[in-house]
């Protein structure tokens, strides 16, 4: 009938508190995500080169936390990235991308050919994309646990990481071998008694637990975080590279 009112749905009691317990919770956990030594280590690269942050700007397959201050277009294969709380800009897959030849100045593409089904498309297509005298910063995994989401295909050391870059026409600026044998042991040690704590079917225990193991581990990632130019790079986590499109 005209003029009435159409029914609202009253929101179920302690919603609005579940909410912002969800945030609260995927904060924390972004944080805790954020203080392991790569990521530290990987803020501190891109401070190192922020002069090649310029112009526009495309992330494939988007971290959390972001290292470095500019704007960006991210592109993944799902919408969300971050513990689901971040929204990516294009949903694409990084091995067909959706960009004109040229269309940026600076790609950044962390940790993802390891899970893409062809390396060398993925290299083809970020050549296409990038201009000429466009900076790529590219990383893959030298040593890292089985993580097939959904692929896991490969691990470069740095020379490897050199030689594919060259082979797609980049000039390789710098190949940084980052977190050395104190932050490998101690990062591979963390993400093992995580996978442990994971299995506990009680949410409360599993967090609580989950926060309890993270500040164990906390004095040893802010030790090798400190130590991380003593130590020897013959056995280290992953390679962080700076390239250039000629």
């Amino acid at each position: 009938m005209a003029g009435i009112l159409p029914e609202v749905t009253l929101p179920e009691k302690g919603r609005g508190s579940d909410l912002r317990l969800d945030d609260l919770r995927r904060s924390a956990g972004n944080f805790i995500h954020s203080c392991r030594p790569r990521p530290v280590l990987f803020r501190r690269l891109f401070r190192m080169y922020a002069s090649r942050l310029r112009g526009r700007l495309l992330e494939i397959g988007p971290e959390y936390p972001q290292y470095y201050d500019a704007p960006s277009i991210k592109l993944d294969l799902c919408e969300r990235y971050g513990h689901g709380k971040y929204r990516v800009d294009v949903v694409g897959d990084a091995c067909a991308l959706p960009f004109r030849d040229g269309s940026f100045s600076t790609v950044v593409c962390l940790e993802v050919m390891e899970h893409v089904t062809s390396p060398e498309r993925l290299l083809s297509e970020l050549s296409r994309v990038l201009r000429s005298g466009g900076t790529l910063f590219f990383s893959v995994p030298m040593a890292w646990l089985y993580h097939p989401i959904p692929l896991d295909r490969l691990r470069l050391t740095s020379q490897g990481v050199e030689a594919v870059l060259q082979e797609h026409g980049f000039r390789v600026v710098k190949v940084h071998r980052v977190v050395g044998v104190l932050g490998f042991i101690t990062t591979m040690l963390y993400f093992m008694c995580m996978a442990r704590i994971n299995r506990v079917p009680l949410n409360p225990l599993r967090r609580g637990l989950l926060m309890l193991n993270w500040l164990l581990f906390l004095p040893a990632f802010i030790l090798s975080i400190a130590t991380e130019r003593l130590q020897p790079k013959d056995i280290y986590i992953t390679n962080f590279c700076v390239a250039e499109k000629p």
